[in-house]
Parts: structure tokens; C-alpha cells; sequence
């Protein structure tokens, strides 16, 4: 099977099945093949996907592409909360903390 084909079968199979493909949003190449400058390959080979319906259950779904040291393939992991909104911060004016020695001040 010729690698078009090859490729328009696995979009079948992915639509077939109802997968999404979760997109990295750090990092994207997961293959390279560590030569210089126009030798140089890099590919987005591995791929995370899921079911649309677990998509919709983890709202906040996130994938991250890890550099590997050892290996021509980086990790891609799945962070189920990665983009959920952080909590609210503090006001920082609730913060502020008396300090003993400036009663020692007797500057009026």
C-alpha cells in the first residue's frame, strides 16, 4: 500500500472511531534524526489521540512533547488537567505582614 493510501486509511480509521488527535501545545516534533544543518529531519510521528467522547469528559486535556536524551523519539504526555484555569491568586494587599522592628522606629 502506497503511504497516501496508507495515510487516508488511518484518517478513515481515526474518523471511523471518532478519535481526536490532541495537539501538543508545547513542543511538536516527536522524531529527529540528530544530523546538522540541511541533513537535518525532524517529524511529527507519534501522536496522541482519544475518543471525542473522552475529550469531552476531560475538558482541560493537554498533551506535552518531552525531549529525550537517549533516544531519536521524545515522549508525549498526557496532562488531564493542563489547561485548567489557575485558581485565583490571593490579593496581594492580604499579604502584608507587620514587622517588629519598625516599632523600634522613631521617626514620627
Amino acid at each position: 500500500m502506497k503511504p497516501r493510501a496508507q495515510m487516508e486509511a488511518f484518517k478513515e480509521v481515526l474518523e471511523e472511531l471518532t478519535l481526536v488527535d490532541i495537539k501538543p501545545t508545547r513542543g511538536w516534533f516527536t522524531w529527529i534524526n540528530n544530523r546538522d544543518g540541511n541533513a537535518l529531519v525532524k517529524e511529527r510521528l507519534d501522536r496522541l489521540v482519544i475518543s471525542s467522547n473522552s475529550a469531552s469528559i476531560f475538558p482541560f486535556i493537554d498533551a506535552v512533547v518531552i525531549r529525550q536524551t537517549k533516544s531519536d523519539h521524545d515522549t508525549v504526555l498526557l496532562d488531564t488537567l493542563g489547561k485548567k484555569p489557575k485558581e485565583k491568586r490571593r490579593d496581594p494587599r492580604l499579604a502584608f505582614r507587620y514587622n517588629v522592628c519598625w516599632a523600634k522606629d522613631k521617626r514620627e
